[in-house]
């Protein structure tokens, strides 16, 4: 588990790359901080909402110019 002020997905990548379970940033409040811990005690992966969201973004660009198409959603 990584506490980190860096939201760059270079670090968030390279530290998951070398067996980080998690990727947390410091100004998240306590309880945030009590949870992720939590759930790595439990071998479970744990990301801020802003780097979950960032790699989210980054696969799905990834894919996107892989020339995967994305799913459209309907009413």
């Amino acid at each position: 588990m990584i506490l980190s002020n860096y939201d760059d997905l270079v670090y968030v990548e390279s530290v998951r790359d070398a067996g980080a379970k998690g990727y947390l940033l410091k100004d998240i409040e306590s309880e945030g901080h009590l949870k992720a811990i939590t759930k790595g005690l439990q071998r479970s992966i744990s990301y801020s909402n802003e780097i979950a969201l960032k790699l989210l973004e980054s696969s799905e660009n990834q894919k996107a110019s892989k020339g995967v198409a994305k799913a459209k959603l309907t009413n």
